[in-house]
């Protein structure tokens, strides 16, 4: 009983709600003519209609329609306005030469030579064809459309639809938009005029200036320029060409995140970045390497042959930084590094021998302290001279470039690979340093280690590589069995055509080689010095000169222990060398597709802006093209 009370009591309160609610619907769905200058009741066609002349008025769905004249069928329920046709809803204004109003499809549909609608934000939409919801405030327009915003962007497509309720607009079909001097084309375009927030979808590209873009899918947030790409990205610059699975790109900061399968093609370098995750900053200069990066280094030989370097390490990092910028003990050093290293410890001491000079070598096989040349020879100079120089002398903008490879770095070129924990380079000294147990390989023979190594490289080849303290040089004569043995505490090695033309070992020499008659190896010949300096061609030793406190011995092999033959801390490592570019790194590498884009068949051509904003898009190209010429763009 109290159940059925309750229900009783429910129904009481939700009937007249209920009625209430239908009510409204009705007075909604009702046409009001506000005002005309004339009214009349015609037949045409054996239809009744009310002929509305002059300053027409009606009211529906809140929303006024204003014409010139209107032929009202109250029966079919539907007005055909004509002339100056004028559609009122709070901040949507649409305009047209005529349309007919279809009262129980709440529906507008605007024909004629123009039809426009205009949002609160004064971004203008023009097309010939569109249709007006009136109780939901949507549009859809077809058969082509464009629309032009206060600040002169643009859009334009085959279809789609406005919502003023949430203040969008969708663009579907053969989408294309001008904005801040950039161009897109996609297959459907949203765009929120409140946030100003443009998206795209399928077969997203877009230029600016030399630059262009391919990828499945974008974002561009105006207010903030922040653009998003996503799905088989691809850029082109002038000098650049780059692939990834996603890209965030901040245009004010000028800083972007690639992620996913990140390969940069620098064709100016004749180099390639690879990444899962590569952060660049474009001023200064600086790229981060993350998960898996590796960079490869385009070589090509005079035949031109392509042998190219591969480096990999958990983390790898350019930069760059104007002079003036850098520790100014920071560039002193490396400048004395530099000037250390164009000396030659050998014609150094044979010229000071001359002069009947007592010259001694640093632990490091460099003459030594205060006998250096200095980088620039003293001169007299006028004080006040050189105080008013320093005053009116300028900050030096030479751009230093540094390469940083943090842990495990890995190094493979057919005929030299690498391993150490760190690398290190700056071009104030254009000396790569390798720390913490480097090892190099060359030859497939050869090894060569140290606590630490350096490698100066001049005129973008290399010029001498220092091999300091417990300098260790193994090659393989017989696999397993013989090895020839170089040790000293540091060694030198001279390049000529990016191969070893001369090696000197400093310090105190122990050496091992294994001598063959007949193509068999019959003797080893120990040898011990102070010096020991080598001459090579071809990458083959032609002759071996000793120096200072000269011992040699000879034993023949077929006695000889495997302890006996072997120098203390001997320690062969082919298998950690790597042994292919595969074992450096394992990412694909794209093919240029520069010839696809250059010149570009999809630039956008803009054939419904050329129809309902008559020559804007061809002074807006014309204008860019004066500034920055967009040389690769071939327009339909």
């Amino acid at each position: 009983m109290r159940r059925a009370l309750i229900c009783a009591l429910l129904a009481t309160l939700l009937i007249p709600c209920a009625a209430s609610v239908r009510q409204q619907e009705k007075r909604d769905s009702l046409v009001r003519l506000i005002s005309a200058d004339m009214a009349s009741l015609v037949e045409l066609n054996g239809k009744d209609y009310r002929k509305i002349v002059g300053n027409a008025v009606f009211l529906h769905n809140d929303t006024y329609l204003y014409c010139d004249s209107a032929y009202w069928n109250v029966e079919d329920e539907y007005i055909d306005a004509i002339g100056h046709v004028r559609i009122e809803q709070e901040n949507t204004v649409l305009t047209g030469d005529s349309i007919k109003y279809v009262i129980q499809e709440n529906t507008a549909k605007f024909r004629g030579h123009l039809v426009e609608l205009m949002d609160r934000d004064s971004n203008i939409l023009r097309t010939n064809h569109l249709d007006y919801n009136t109780r939901d405030s949507i549009a859809f327009f077809y058969r082509g459309a464009a629309m032009k915003d206060k600040d002169g962007n643009l859009i334009e497509s085959l279809t789609g639809r406005y919502q003023a309720k949430l203040e969008k607009f969708d663009f579907i079909g053969q989408v294309e938009m001008f904005s801040d001097s950039m161009f897109f084309v996609c297959d459907t375009l949203y765009y929120d005029t409140r946030a100003d927030v443009a998206q795209f979808y399928g077969n997203t590209k877009g230029w600016y200036d030399l630059n262009c873009i391919y990828a499945g899918e974008g974002r561009y947030e105006r207010p903030v320029e922040h653009f998003y790409f996503h799905r088989d990205v691809h850029i082109l610059t002038e000098d650049y060409e780059v692939w990834c699975d996603s890209l965030y790109y901040d245009r004010v900061s000028e800083y972007s995140r690639l992620r996913g399968n990140v390969q940069l093609l620098d064709t100016v370098d004749n180099a390639i970045a690879l990444a899962g995750d590569l952060r660049y900053w474009n001023d200064p200069r600086r790229a981060e390497l993350y998960r898996n990066p590796a960079v490869v280094l385009i070589t090509e030989t005079d035949a031109g042959e392509r042998d190219s370097v591969f480096m990999a390490s958990d983390t790898l990092i350019y930069h760059t930084a104007r002079l003036f910028e850098i520790d100014s003990a920071f560039v002193a050093l490396a400048r004395e590094r530099y000037a250390t290293a164009l000396v030659d410890p050998l014609a150094v001491s044979k010229q000071n021998q001359k002069k009947g000079q007592k010259q001694g070598l640093g632990s490091a096989g460099r003459p030594a302290p205060g006998t250096l040349p200095s980088p620039i020879p003293p001169q007299e100079t006028d004080t006040l001279a050189v105080a008013d120089t320093l005053v009116q002398e300028l900050p030096d903008t030479t751009v230093v470039s540094f390469v940083e490879a943090y842990h495990d770095v890995r190094i493979y070129k057919s005929d030299i690979q690498v391993r150490c924990d760190s690398l290190v380079f700056n071009s104030i000294d254009s000396i790569a340093r390798l720390y913490v147990k480097p090892v190099i390989w060359y030859e497939l023979r050869s090894q060569i280690t140290a606590d630490s190594m350096q490698f100066l490289i001049r005129n973008e080849a290399l010029d001498k590589g220092f091999l300091f303290s417990n300098a260790f040089v193994i090659s393989e004569e017989e696999p397993d069995k013989y090895y020839h043995q170089i040790k000293s505490p540091e060694m030198i090695g001279y390049f000529q055509d990016n191969q070893v033309s001369r090696f000197d070992a400093l310090g105190g020499v122990n050496a091992l080689f294994f001598v063959a008659e007949d193509s068999v190896i019959t003797t080893m010949n120990q040898k011990e010095c102070r010096l020991m300096t080598g001459r090579l061609k071809d990458g083959q030793v032609q002759r071996i000169l000793y120096t200072e406190n000269i011992k040699s011995d000879a034993y023949p092999v077929f006695d000889l222990s495997e302890e006996k033959s072997r120098l203390r801390d001997f320690n062969w490592m082919p298998r950690l060398r790597p042994a292919s570019r595969n074992e450096v790194t394992e990412r694909r590498i794209y093919p240029s597709g520069r010839s696809d884009m250059v010149p570009s068949p999809y630039f956008p051509t803009f054939r419904y802006a050329g129809r309902y904003f008559e020559g804007y898009m061809e002074g807006v190209v014309a204008e860019i093209d004066s500034r920055k010429p967009i040389i690769w763009i071939e327009r339909q």
